[in-house]
């Protein structure tokens, strides 16, 4: 009997020292330990401190002086978040409370924001819609010129899945189908803040009869920042439906497109067939992971180096468009990028 109590006893003791020591553990998060946890992280998984030319170690070294174990945890956000926008200065890399809410970086480009223009819908004025307001593809044709097709790619992700390739393959066979016959065809990108790849690579494939390389994928594999490994198979387009556009593509870009609809960009502005208006995009192409920090922030953080295969990089960048839209904007209700588009079809 005294057996069984000592027992109990010693269990009871052993089960509270354990509460005591995951509660101790807990209290144990300090500033200072969530700063090195974000640093770590960082150190650990993102690929492009030598394409940004960013001193890690430095950064360190200057941040680490602002931590303290006394400051608030809105004060280390704070801290956190200047190395986010100031130092990675990365639209695939952010810092947030939850995953809900994060603050992420956007470049300040020195042209003007045509953004409204697009997000107001001025094409009405220039395109006759077969299909308007879709999740992700609106398509139509140029008003008084039916011989020039205009598709509307918004997004390369559905709100509903995310991915669903399938679904975006069917769709746009639907509607290549349709713009088979035209004399040219302008492909609205704007505002394109990405999605996946995969739908670019297909998408591209509509106006190459060959499969081609066009990027260069490095992704971090060990603990040394700069140490990278080639990723195989990686933004290859093949060809895609049962014919190929050989005719004038113009394709419009502004400074948020971004991402999958960047890459669409590299896929095929170098086919002879293509050219590309507007304005210069955002530079952001790296593969990113989450991470939660010991104290329950999240991290979004870019893995892959993405590289022209000539090895330049437009990371942090953007792409410059062939025919950029200037400056001035006359009237804020006429879209000047497409009508330059619709001009250079009605042309050549």
């Amino acid at each position: 009997m005294r057996r069984v109590l000592f027992f109990c006893a010693l269990l009871f003791v052993t089960i509270f020292s354990s509460c005591d020591a995951n509660l101790e553990e807990e209290t144990s998060i300090t500033p200072v330990k969530v700063f090195d946890d974000f640093w770590k992280a960082y150190d650990l998984y993102y690929a492009n401190f030598k394409v940004k030319e960013i001193d890690w170690d430095d950064t360190y070294t200057v941040y680490r002086k602002k931590v303290s174990n006394d400051i608030s945890y809105d004060s280390l956000f704070n801290v956190l978040n200047e190395i986010e926008l100031k130092v990675l200065k990365d639209g695939h890399s952010y810092l947030g409370k939850s995953k809900s809410f994060i603050v992420t970086y956007k470049p300040l480009g020195k042209e003007v924001d045509d953004r409204h223009i697009v997000s107001s819908n001025c094409q009405l004025n220039l395109i006759d819609y077969m299909r308007f307001n879709h999740d992700y593809l609106d398509y139509g044709v140029v008003k008084g010129n039916a011989s020039i097709g205009y598709i509307h790619a918004k997004t390369f992700m559905t709100k509903d899945d995310g991915y669903n390739l399938d679904s975006f393959k069917e769709d746009l066979d639907l509607i290549m189908s349709k713009m088979k016959k035209k004399e040219a065809l302008i492909i609205d990108i704007r505002n394109n803040t990405g999605g996946y790849s995969p739908w670019a690579n297909y998408f591209a494939g509509y106006f190459s009869s060959h499969s081609y390389k066009y990027l260069t994928e490095k992704t971090r594999y060990n603990s040394n920042r700069y140490d990278l490994k080639e990723v195989a198979g990686s933004f290859v387009v093949h060809p895609s439906g049962d014919f190929v556009f050989k005719k004038p593509v113009l394709v419009l870009m502004n400074r948020y497109t971004a991402s999958a609809a960047e890459i669409f960009i590299l896929a095929v502005r170098d086919l002879p067939q293509v050219r590309t208006f507007g304005f210069r995009t955002f530079g952001i192409f790296s593969p990113s992971i989450y991470r939660e920090l010991i104290n329950g922030w999240y991290v979004r953080i870019p893995v892959s180096e993405i590289r022209l295969t000539n090895g330049n990089s437009y990371e942090g960048i953007g792409i410059t468009p062939r025919f950029p839209t200037y400056s001035i904007i006359e009237n804020y209700n006429v879209d000047r990028t497409l009508k330059n588009a619709i001009e250079y079809a009605m042309e050549h």
